[in-house]
């Protein structure tokens, strides 16, 4: 607000408590398979946007969220395969949001925090470590959210203005110009692809005398994945890989660690994140990089 004495925003204080319990059955099924089914409930405090340029956008209320989650750990072939898989889902009350907000007059939208209604993430998990012959290691983790969705958000704006008379120009019936909202009604949510996966490979050598070498590889993959409400494609962030590898020497008890590495090493160009405009803008993947490392472990 303008620092003018009509329009000092007096001392505001929020109160925020909540109750979150957490209920869980376990169950050790065999001395190689561990299952389990937990319900938890979470809870994040509410705040203020100190940029706030209005009393309607000033102030965020606190986020729930309840999460279920089945799985189940498990060791198989003498423990040479471990594979844990969990199933779980998300449910959010007034989930809070980071949003692009556009000012009447303003070209430059300006971030601030606010609460979506509620959203859902149905997922699952998976983790492999194989260790099938002496010196060789592989692991993977995959995360697949086939749903993860605005389940009632109205009061939403799309980033800038640009891809606001975009939505409008489309005759978006989702875009409401009066009140400048967008209806992301069972939109997916920004920043959640819905695949992505790491594998690795390593191979140790034994040096004799405790002293051992590794070399290193590792594959990371990221689905789809959308950075606005509007699940516009200007806004989607296509799939894409990166490969790192490194190799490196391990002292006798493992207190020395000398590793090179480099990543990614395909020199792949992705963004972290995209601001949709006439310019497209983001924040840029680090472009191929290499490296040295010491580490002392005492």
């Amino acid at each position: 607000f303008p620092l003018t004495p009509p329009n000092i925003v007096p001392q505001l204080s929020q109160n925020n408590s909540a109750f979150t319990p957490k209920i869980g059955l376990e169950w050790q099924a065999t001395k190689d398979a561990f299952v389990y089914f937990n319900v938890t409930r979470g809870f994040k405090s509410g705040g203020y946007n100190f940029t706030a340029r209005s009393p309607l956008g000033l102030t965020f209320q606190p986020e729930y969220i309840t999460s279920y989650e089945a799985g189940a750990k498990t060791d198989w072939f003498d423990k040479r395969l471990r594979l844990n898989v969990a199933v779980f889902r998300n449910d959010w009350s007034n989930l809070q949001v980071n949003q692009s907000i556009s000012i009447p007059g303003s070209t430059t939208p300006f971030q601030q925090s606010s609460n979506a209604a509620s959203a859902r993430i149905t997922g699952l998990d998976a983790d492999l470590t194989a260790k099938p012959w002496d010196g060789w290691t592989f692991t993977s983790s995959v995360t697949w959210l086939p749903d993860a969705v605005y389940v009632n958000y109205t009061t939403g704006q799309v980033t800038g203005n640009f891809l606001k008379n975009l939505i409008i120009s489309r005759n978006d019936p989702r875009e409401n110009s009066a009140a400048n909202t967008y209806n992301a009604n069972g939109h997916r949510l920004q920043n959640a692809p819905e695949v992505s996966a790491i594998i690795t490979g390593q191979r140790d050598f034994d040096l004799g005398n405790g002293n051992s070498l590794f070399v290193r590889g590792e594959a990371a993959y990221t689905g789809n994945t959308y950075f606005d409400i509007s699940n516009d494609p200007i806004s989607r962030r296509n799939p894409f890989a990166v490969f790192n590898a490194s190799i490196g020497w391990v002292s006798t008890g493992g207190h020395y660690q000398v590793e090179l590495w480099g990543r990614n090493i395909g020199d792949k160009q992705y963004f972290y994140s995209i601001n949709p405009g006439t310019t497209m803008e983001g924040v840029v993947g680090a472009p191929r990089t290499f490296g040295v490392q010491l580490n002392y472990t005492y």
